[in-house]
């Protein structure tokens, strides 16, 4: 009875060993792909097998049954547990969706494994056992029927009733092995001997023979080779060495091999038997049992687990490879898993085996300006399943923020809950950077482009335009994004497009940049180009040169200009020593001369006189070159008065004519057609035009006439001078305005003047608001013409004059004889010449020869009336005794006295506090109005 409840429990654990492989195939823990469907299935099957094992633990616990050792008992009850456990655990995550869930579920499946083999092999173990047992009681009852049977020989009666009791019960007790043997599930049981090692015969099999091999158990015991030869070749040399081994201390056989099918096919039979020894005969008890569906689970879980540990091992290359960090987010639960690679680029991989990173973690760490914004990302990803795609910046543990890009995709239930979380994490600081750089750069280039010169467009193969800036935009008068996707011949001028299509094709061909200047006529301007290849097309760099031309063909001209002013200059200084020494030979000559004696009268007036005639020549060279440096600094002051136009055309006949006299030319002047002309100018800047233009007729005309006026042309009066001279060539009459210029240069020794002249003309012309040019040919005459705006006044002559001579008469009448002067002047010669000019007009003169005396001088006598002082003076200048003097006295009258005569010079004397100014050399009426102004009410 035992042996049939060992077989059953062991049957029930084997059926129970299959349904739970098959729930951890359709639940995923075996690689199998899983679906709901699946999953409820694979529960099923993994429910009843806990049934099966606990009924069967149950059935083998029962008293009486048979005899288990406390060891296995402990398994079986730990078995027992496990499976409970087991089955907690998937029903706490029945899709497995956690991923340390589903590790935990294949390590206690392993276990399981493990702990059904044991029980498999101790079952295995009781049941032959029971086997062997059985058949020493059938032995032990034989030949205690024989001893009856001796017996009853002997007393006949009370034995045969032993014998036929113990017939019964051996026949019940064959019937029961034979009912056990019979109901065996997928195995048999048998005895087969073996005589000389070799000679194998069953001595009984259980009918299951004929489903395992297609054999009846008659056959088999007739012909063992029936079963042996069904053994597949590859095994049954393990088979014979495995027996051998059991041989040698008679232990238990246990044997795993494969069978060939009556159908061809291949099953695997799982061998127990334990050897014993019969009358030199060894017999083997055992049984074999069908273990296919364990062994194919056996493979399928292999496999499985291989490609589970392939599969993990090519996950971690990859994810190792791409060097980014994989993070899982239970949704149900809040669990957040971060893998190693993600706590290495958190900055907290120290802490990934002590204190994993949470959720809350990661997210407080996001930057303040990035959180809002990834926050809704997560959100609108779980309520809308949009892509989770994002970069953001990240608190690393080093507390700096590194830029780092997630994605992330979710997986939901039946009832569209998201559910699970998956993604990655990558460092992009790296790239964030460069492409922070990058834009950068591209803004800077954009801002060149935007702000150069240059015209800017980009041009696919097509001529379609790509890009362009401001500037090329202006050209077109639009939008530079309005020029973006339309054709370059649609919106530029030809003098664009045309030399972009000339070098077009030598571009594309060579690849080298192209540099050009095209001048386009229709136009009359220059265009410069610069076109490059790009990989799309080309692009254009373009601008319109035309000034620059202008102003390269002007440096050309002013290039030649300036050699041709070097060779002036060079002539000028010549001409410069010669006008210069022949005035000094004149004044040192003739003054040496007056120093003879014996010398008469009217000699001595002569010399005087041409003393007088140089010394105006070199004053009036000297005004010139201060009159072109003014014009050069922009020095030049502009006093605008009422003048009579015809008093100065006369007083400028009046000063000339002597000069037009000694060449026996004819001066004339024309003044006649407005005798009261008055009008508002500056009157010395007129003298000095119209004395320039006479004197240079008078110079280039060696005989004939010289005839000079003026005429009224709309508003403006326009004064000639014309003559009957040389004339000037063609070539140089548009430089004839300019400075060191002469007509005949090869000559210049022939005629005298510096060559200012018509230089200082042309430049007071244009201060006064006028025009010169001038009309010539060569060997007939000139004529010279300048115009000046029309601000007259028409007055009786008379008037002026007597304004003039009441002027004159005061200044003779009122100017006081008492006055006391302070006269300052390093210079010996010009302080008689002061002393000379204002005696008559003063009582006491006191004389100083630098500033410092002159402000000591002041200091003891400080009731002076006037102070004559010179600018250039050692030791202390005139600016700054003036400066002391005003320290001192701030009423006293200083007239600075200057020879620089420069514009500037007044207001630099008045700055440092003089009443007045005036320049050298002297001139006495001027002097005298000045002393008029400021003594008018001092009398005799």
């Amino acid at each position: 009875m035992a042996i049939k409840h060992e077989i059953i429990v062991l049957e029930n654990i084997r059926q129970a060993r299959i349904d739970l492989a098959k729930g951890f195939l359709h639940i995923g823990l075996a690689g199998d792909a899983r679906s709901p469907f699946k999953q409820e299935i694979g529960i099923a099957y993994i429910n009843q097998a806990a049934t099966v094992f606990k009924k069967s633990v149950s059935i083998h616990n029962h008293p009486g049954l048979t005899t288990i050792t406390a060891k296995e008992e402990q398994l079986l009850q730990e078995f027992s547990h496990d499976i409970f456990v087991f089955q907690q655990s998937l029903a706490n995550d029945p899709l497995i969706q956690n991923a340390k869930t589903k590790t935990n579920l294949r390590i206690q499946f392993y276990n399981l494994e493990k702990q059904a083999d044991q029980i498999d092999n101790f079952f295995n173990l009781n049941l032959t056992r029971l086997s062997t047992q059985q058949n020493s009681e059938f032995l032990t009852a034989l030949l205690f029927a024989v001893f009856l049977l001796t017996l009853i020989c002997i007393i006949f009666f009370n034995l045969i009733l032993k014998i036929n009791k113990a017939n019964q019960k051996l026949i019940a007790s064959q019937n029961q092995l034979k009912t056990i043997s019979d109901n065996l599930v997928n195995g048999m049981i048998y005895q087969v001997a073996t005589i000389n090692g070799d000679e194998r015969s069953f001595n009984y099999v259980s009918n299951a023979v004929n489903e395992l091999y297609g054999s009846s158990p008659d056959q088999v015991l007739k012909n063992a080779s029936l079963i042996y030869s069904k053994i597949h070749p590859d095994d049954i040399e393990a088979l014979i060495e495995a027996e051998k081994e059991a041989l040698i201390n008679y232990t238990t056989f246990k044997k795993e091999a494969r069978v060939i099918n009556p159908d061809g096919s291949i099953r695997w039979s799982y061998y127990v038997s334990h050897p014993r020894q019969i009358d030199g005969i060894v017999c083997w008890d055992g049984i074999e049992l069908d273990i296919t569906d364990r062994k194919e689970m056996e493979f399928a879980l292999l496999d499985s687990k291989k490609q589970v540990e392939e599969s993990d091992i090519k996950y971690r290359i990859a994810t190792e490879a791409t060097k980014d960090g994989i993070w899982e987010w239970d949704l149900e639960t809040d669990e957040t898993i971060f893998s190693k690679r993600s706590h290495e680029i958190l900055g907290f991989e120290a802490d990934y085996d002590v204190k994993p990173l949470t959720y809350q973690e990661w997210e407080d760490r996001l930057h303040p300006d990035d959180k809002e914004r990834v926050l809704q990302t997560i959100q609108d990803h779980l309520e809308n399943k949009t892509d989770y795609n994002v970069e953001y910046r990240h608190l690393h543990k080093s507390n700096k923020y590194r830029w780092q890009n997630s994605i992330g995709k979710s997986t939901y239930d039946e009832n569209g809950k998201p559910i699970r979380m998956i993604g990655s994490i990558r460092d992009i600081t790296t790239s964030k950077l460069a492409e922070k750089q990058l834009n950068e750069e591209r803004n800077f280039l954009k801002n060149i482009l935007e702000n150069m010169s240059d015209a800017f467009i980009s041009l696919s193969k097509d001529w379609t335009i790509t890009d362009c800036n401001a500037k090329a935009g202006l050209i077109t008068g639009k939008n530079p994004i309005d020029l973006i996707g339309k054709k370059m011949w649609d919106e530029f001028p030809e003098a664009v497009g045309y030399p972009v299509q000339r070098y077009y094709e030598q571009v594309m061909t060579t690849k080298e940049p192209l540099q050009s200047e095209d001048y386009y006529d229709p136009y009359e301007i220059w265009i410069r180009n610069s076109i490059f290849a790009t990989k799309t097309g080309i692009a254009v760099f373009f601008s319109d040169i035309t000034n620059r031309k202008k102003t390269e063909l002007e440096l050309v001209k002013a290039k030649e200009k300036a050699e041709e002013s070097d060779q002036l200059k060079s002539a000028f200084l010549a001409n410069m020593s010669h006008e210069i020494r022949t005035p000094m030979n004149g004044i040192l000559g003739f003054s040496s001369l007056l120093s003879e004696p014996g010398l008469g009268k009217e000699e001595q007036q002569e010399y005087i006189n041409l003393i007088q005639i140089s010394g105006a020549r070199m004053l009036n060279l000297i005004s010139e070159i201060i009159d072109i440096s003014k014009i050069e600094s922009g020095m030049v002051e502009i006093s605008m008065q009422e003048v009579n136009v015809n008093e100065k055309v006369q007083f400028v006949y009046d000063l000339l004519k002597l000069d037009a006299e000694e060449k026996s030319i004819e001066l004339s002047y024309n003044s006649n057609q407005f005798p009261d002309l008055y009008l508002i100018t500056d009157p010395e800047k007129l003298y000095a035009i119209l004395t320039n233009l006479v004197k240079n007729a008078i110079k280039y005309t060696d005989k004939g006439a010289i005839e000079f006026g003026y005429n009224i042309k709309d508003k403006n009066i326009e004064f000639f001078v014309k003559d009957t001279g040389i004339g000037i060539p063609l070539a140089r009459q548009a430089a004839i305005f300019e400075r060191f210029i002469q007509v005949d240069i090869a000559n210049i020794q022939a005629r005298q003047g510096a060559g200012l002249g018509l230089a200082i003309a042309k430049a007071f012309v244009s201060l006064l608001g006028g025009k010169i040019w001038l009309e010539s040919q060569e060997g007939i005459g000139t004529t010279f013409y300048f115009t000046l705006p029309f601000n007259t006044q028409n007055r009786p002559m008379n008037l002026q004059k007597a304004i003039t001579q009441q002027i004159e008469k005061e200044n003779a009448s009122h100017i006081s004889t008492k006055l006391k002067m302070l006269i300052a002047d390093d210079d010996a010669i010009s302080r008689k010449l002061i002393l000379k000019t204002v005696d008559e007009f003063g009582d006491q003169i006191i004389q100083a020869v630098n500033g410092r005396e002159a402000v000591a001088k002041f200091l003891e006598h400080s009731d002076v009336d006037l102070i004559l002082m010179d600018v250039q003076m050692p030791e202390m200048n005139g600016y700054e005794a003036i400066r002391e003097i005003r320290k001192i006295n701030n009423d006293v009258i200083i007239i600075t006295q200057s020879a620089f005569g420069l514009t500037g010079d007044r207001e630099k004397a008045i700055s440092a506090g003089s009443t007045d100014y005036i320049t050298k050399p002297l001139d006495k009426n001027e002097l005298v109005q000045l002393l008029n102004k400021y003594f008018i009410d001092l009398k005799d």
